[in-house]
């Protein structure tokens, strides 16, 4: 049947039916019997014919005698099912035919929902819990009329009312719900029974409860009538409904002023009532800020009004699903956590204490001191938000020395105002400590504060209390644990993840390659010595190159000249001559190239009618412009301002050898089971892709050739080879006067000839000779450098996969490749405190980019820690962003993140060669790369800051500017410092929303830099994925 239970297109075939019901009846069954059977739906053929709006069959069917009073599993009569679908002219029909109009219109939740919803829950668990608003699915659930009204069917309506005698409460609550006040009205008016319009709800609402809710803040000529009408015909102002609530408990948390006015003329005593939880009218003012929350105070505080006397009242709060979330509050607390510094002054003036707790015995100073805002502390003390008189005005009744149920006091919670981290305020600290706050109270553990400020990293809270507290109360908390609360623990270990011994990659791979040779076909060498046709000859027809029947030579050379009287950079000229022969046509072409290396240049074919005719200009122009004789090649000699010729074996194009890719991708399916966790193994799936690792091979005028040297053949010696040989052309090319290049031709030809040398051992794609100048430019030789310096990275990848292969019938190469790290790494829980913090920082520091989070991995590499100990930067420790191309996660892992070499080229570096980190994630989003499937990654670093200089411009810096430890570009805006959270080792975490610092300035992003690796240490790996192609930045990140 699939899913024709919810089919809800029209169709009326009255034919069918009435055939069918004949049949039955022919049969001698019970029709009517037949006409109610109920589908494991619980529908009857009714039920079908409302979806329908099969008017006429339906009509059919209740002749003969089907229900409809019937519901199916969803709860739903065919009544229901009409209305929801809106087939009006049936519902109009079942209304005329008597059905029962007090009934709900479902519509339930399909699987699709589910699935949706269990989707949505994923994407949440890793976003911060503050701005999550995720409820599960109920159904949309109605009354008839309510269906009725919001579609506006009038006619469906009068029946309702006037022939079925719809319950008039409903039929008033269904019109508020759809904000037609006017119809409410009319219906009010045309009710002349009292007792109809005094009647309850299902939670034992009366007619003004309704209106107080449904009216949100709306004070029109028609609510004030309706009121005025409910009054005058005895609906009571100071009914409670279920809950304990009056009307005029929703009119204030509607923020009614105008209402809330006319409930208390009305009934006075309602202001005093409190609900089941505890709320009053008055406190449930505070159940949501905004501007109007002033007035409403004012109007229950003031004695020319509601003059409530007991403005300290505790209560139960709710959470979003309107359940108990087990927390209390006061009026007070409420207005002093969502900062309204007026309302706050008004509750103190007209006799709200200040000492008043909720039921865990915390007081409005203590949360506001947990929540750092040191304004509000100081509104609290003082009473007053006039700032000018803070420093001569005394305080109030504060009393600093309470203790709340932990018997923490006002000081413990300045100390550790978080259950992860804490602001460390010295600050707030000190003032607190001005006002006599005890210093040395101890919580129901037997605790100081000073015995939790021992426990933070940074030491900062622990050096003011000491130096505050009096040197006897020092000493007795000396004898306290000192060992530090590091907040940065594994739960798993390394025997969980793996047995045996550490892998050897290096000697692993050596093996794969062995393995891989001993594999591989000898190579065919008949074709080695036979010279290709030059690809600008392009003459139709078949031609090869003429060789020497005698000397079995072939009469191919390439030339090479530099002529430094051209340009700055000298001119590295090449010439290149062939014979070719052309069988088809019986011809000798002499084929003539000849143009600046690196260019196409320009050609000329000339056809001889015999070898000998060609053979002899060919050596005419060989003698030419060399010098030297043809038949005397073999003992050439250099001459001056002639050509040089290039020997077959200094010839790169002749000396590139193809070899096979050995690396293949990771088989996962045929190797062992791997130890690591589901979200571990895919981590390390996203950061170990052959494929991808491949493509990164291309550096833009970097281009090597991977059929000479595929992606798992990358070799750090070889890379060391080349660097060495770039090295040594820098070294020449620095000696060379640009400006007066007079003799310098040997050291260009040096050049050239080192640059052979080096394309033979870094192949380049479409390598020919005369086509890839010599690296005869700076620029040029620094963008090499930096090209091999990623490489590195590369190469560092390859052996680790190569060994992972090798042994993948023996370790799962997933485990293979996490044991070589030599990290720990461990995924986050979602719901600790520790994530909630870094999720947190990624809200507010996310800007525009458009991105899921799909884990937070806290991670540990071997010996990372101990060097950041020792790196001479104690203090200023920050989290900071960087990011990352996925491709580098293997070599950031393996070796940490590195600082490009001197050598390597400054473009992209602009505040000097270091590692660079951000506080916004907006902005380090920018150095991201993503896999096809949306993956990237960013790095968590603590980075020791320590002594920082701040720049508004981009002066480069080889190391950290004397007497400082690093370096700030300066930002437009910033994260609220007042929003910093220190971790419990010590690390601070800007984690605040961005506010404007300077106008004046154009960055909009921080960057610091710092000029060690050693002030660098990894502690979290975020990974993400985008739903747009971030933008990558030039600059190349290690």
């Amino acid at each position: 049947m699939g899913n024709r239970h919810t089919d809800y297109s029209m169709s009326d075939p009255i034919s069918i039916v009435s055939l069918l019901c004949e049949a039955m009846a022919e049969q001698g069954k019970d029709v009517k019997a037949q006409v109610n059977h109920r589908d494991k739906f619980g529908q009857t053929p009714l039920h079908r014919a409302a979806l329908r709006g099969a008017t006429i069959c339906a009509l059919n069917l209740l002749q003969k005698g089907a229900s409809l009073e019937i519901k199916d599993n969803d709860g739903n009569t065919a009544l229901s099912l009409a209305l929801r679908e809106s087939h009006d002219g049936c519902a109009m029909m079942f209304m005329q035919s008597n059905a029962p109009a007090s009934c709900s219109v479902i519509k339930p939740l399909t699987p699709q929902d589910w699935i949706d919803y269990e989707k949505e829950k994923e994407k949440c668990k890793w976003v911060w819990e503050n701005v999550v608003d995720l409820k599960e699915p109920k159904p949309d659930i109605r009354t008839a009329f309510r269906v009725v009204v919001d579609n506006n069917w009038q006619g469906i309506a009068y029946l309702m009312l006037e022939v079925a005698g719809l319950d008039f409460v409903e039929a008033i609550q269904a019109t508020l719900e759809s904000n037609k006040l006017d119809l409410a009205w009319t219906l009010l008016r045309k009710q002349r029974k009292d007792a109809s319009l005094q009647k309850l709800d299902k939670k034992d609402r009366n007619l003004l409860h309704l209106l107080a809710i449904h009216s949100a803040k709306l004070w029109t000529q028609v609510v004030e009538e309706m009121t005025n009408y409910l009054v005058r015909r005895g609906v009571p102002a100071d009914a409670v409904d279920s809950q304990g609530a009056t009307p005029l408990h929703y009119a204030a948390c509607n923020h009614n002023l105008a209402f809330c006015r006319f409930l208390w003329e009305h009934s006075p005593s309602s202001v005093d009532v409190a609900d089941n939880d505890g709320v009053t009218p008055f406190a449930a003012v505070f159940s949501k800020t905004d501007t109007g929350i002033i007035t409403l105070v004012e109007f229950f505080v003031s004695p020319s009004t509601c003059n409530v006397k007991n403005l300290d009242v505790c209560y139960k709060v709710r959470d979003n699903n309107e359940g108990d979330s087990g927390d209390t509050t006061t009026p007070l607390i409420e207005a002093a956590v969502s900062l309204s510094e007026k309302v706050v002054v008004d509750l103190l003036r007209h006799g709200a204490s200040v000492n008043f707790p909720k039921h865990n015995g915390r007081t409005a100073v203590m949360e506001a001191v947990r929540n750092n805002t040191v304004d509000m502390v100081k509104v609290l003390m003082f009473g007053t938000d006039d700032r000018t008189i803070w420093a001569t005005k005394e305080t109030t009744d504060v009393d600093l020395a309470l203790q709340d149920e932990d018997g923490k006091s006002v000081i413990h919670h300045c100390v550790n105002n978080r259950k992860y981290g804490s602001a460390e305020n010295v600050d707030l600290l000190r003032f607190l400590a001005g006002f006599d706050a005890p210093l040395a109270l101890r919580d129901s553990e037997g605790h100081t504060p000073l015995y939790y400020a021992k426990r933070q990293g940074s030491g900062v809270m622990r050096k003011v209390l000491e130096e505050l507290l009096r040197e006897e109360e020092a000493r007795k908390d000396t004898e306290e644990p000192m060992e530090v609360d590091s907040g940065f623990t594994f739960v798993t270990s390394s025997d969980d993840l793996w047995e045996g011994p550490t892998p050897n990659p290096k000697a692993d791979a050596e093996n794969m390659l062995q393995e891989a040779k001993r594999q591989e076909k000898p190579a065919d060498d008949d074709d080695d010595d036979e010279v290709g046709v030059d690809p600008a000859f392009r003459m139709e027809g078949a031609g090869k190159v003429y060789v020497d029947p005698e000397t079995n030579i072939p009469y191919n050379i390439l030339m090479s000249k530099v002529d430094v009287k051209y340009g700055m950079f000298g001119l590295n000229n090449f010439y290149k001559m062939q014979i070719i022969y052309h069988k088809a046509k019986e011809l000798w072409v002499l084929f003539n190239r000849w143009g600046r290396v690196g260019d196409n240049g320009q050609h000329q074919r000339t056809p001889y009618n015999d070898a000998r005719m060609a053979t002899a200009e060919f050596k005419k122009i060989f003698k030419s412009k060399t010098g030297n004789e043809w038949e005397n090649k073999d003992e050439f000699q250099k001459k001056p301002k002639k050509y040089a010729l290039v020997m077959p074996e200094k010839n790169p194009e002749n000396k590139r050898q193809q070899v096979s890719e050995v690396l293949k991708p990771l088989e996962l399916t045929k190797c062992p089971a791997s130890r690591l966790s589901k979200e571990l193994q895919s981590f390390m799936k996203n950061i170990t892709d052959v494929a991808l690792l491949k493509s990164s091979m291309d550096y833009g005028s970097f281009r090597l050739d991977l059929d000479y040297m595929p992606f798992g053949r990358l070799s750090n010696e070889t890379i060391e080879k080349a660097r060495e040989i770039l090295r040594e052309i820098k070294t020449i090319v620095d000696t060379i006067d640009r400006y007066n290049l007079e003799g310098t031709e040997e050291k260009f030809e040096k050049v050239a000839e080192l640059s052979n040398t080096y394309y033979m051992l870094m192949p380049m794609a479409r390598y020919t000779y005369e086509r890839i100048k010599p690296l005869n430019e700076a620029s040029d030789i620094e963008t090499h450098l930096t090209a091999l310096y990623n490489l590195t990275e590369l190469a560092l990848a390859s052996k680790i996969l190569l060994g992972a292969q090798y042994k993948t019938k023996e370790i799962n190469p997933l485990d293979y490749v996490y044991k070589s790290l030599g990290c720990r790494i461990e995924l986050l829980d979602p719901t600790s405190d520790e994530c909630q913090l870094i999720l947190e920082y990624i809200h507010n520091s996310r800007g525009c980019q458009s991105f899921e989070v799909n884990g937070i991995f806290r991670v540990s590499r071997s010996g990372e820690a101990d060097r950041f100990e020792s790196c001479g930067v104690p203090g200023n420790h920050r989290l900071l962003w960087h990011g990352t191309n996925t491709v580098n996660m293997i070599g950031i892992l393996k070796q940490g993140l590195r600082i490009a070499p001197p050598e390597a080229s400054r473009s992209g570096w602009s505040l000097g060669k270091g590692i660079y980190t951000s506080d916004s994630l907006d902005k380090s989003m920018g150095y991201v790369s993503r896999r096809r499937d949306g993956a990237a990654f960013v790095f968590l670093c603590e980075v020791a800051l320590g002594n920082v200089k701040s720049v508004d411009d981009r002066d480069y810096y080889e190391t950290a500017p004397e007497g400082f430890d690093s370096v700030l570009l300066a930002s437009r805006e910033v994260p609220d410092p007042s929003e910093d959270v220190t971790t419990p080792y010590g690390a601070v975490v800007p984690a605040g929303v961005r506010i404007t610092q300077n106008k004046e300035i154009y960055n909009s992003h921080s960057e610091y830099v710092v000029y060690k690796e050693s002030q660098v240490l990894i502690r979290y790996i975020v990974q993400l994925k985008t739903t747009r192609r971030t933008y990558q930045s030039y600059r190349y990140r290690f």
